[in-house]
């Protein structure tokens, strides 16, 4: 991923959630509710047919400012209610759910590749960014009753 010029920004993070790995893997693998949890995610709708798997193609678009950004990402890991993870361009996101007393302990770590004054952004505000949007999550999956569901 990492290419000339470019600096690699990395977090790596956890939270506890009250659910079920089964039940925090339907948020996060259902790009609808995408947008409701990550702050900068405007939406994320599947281009490839079939249920979302290992391989799938996502077109997602992001805010920043003013301005759209539309990027295709590719989901890179996919184990049911263990582990997920995607890649774009110049971004990897990969989450993993561990099962845990009364709930699951969910690591994200996210890597983002920029330069010049967005790559100094990244530095100071990634890991900001990526709280913000764990916290919202656990928000919506612990004040929502979800069913685990299969397939799709």
């Amino acid at each position: 991923m990492q290419s000339a010029g470019k600096m690699r920004i990395e977090v790596n993070l956890h939270i506890f959630i009250h659910r079920s790995p089964a039940q925090v893997f339907v948020w996060l693998t259902d790009l609808d509710h995408w947008h409701q949890w990550g702050a900068n995610v405007v939406s994320m709708k599947q281009l490839s047919a079939g249920p979302l798997q290992l391989g799938s193609r996502i077109r997602q678009v992001t805010k920043g400012g003013r301005t759209s950004r539309e990027s295709i990402i590719e989901v890179t890991e996919y184990v049911a209610d263990q582990r997920f993870g995607i890649e774009g361009s110049n971004v990897q996101g990969a989450f993993t759910l561990v099962p845990s007393y009364d709930g699951t302990r969910l690591d994200a770590r996210f890597a983002v590749e920029a330069t010049g004054f967005s790559a100094l952004m990244y530095r100071l505000l990634l890991k900001q960014f990526v709280v913000k949007d764990l916290r919202q999550l656990k928000k919506m999956i612990e004040s929502t009753e979800v069913t685990a569901r299969r397939g799709g």
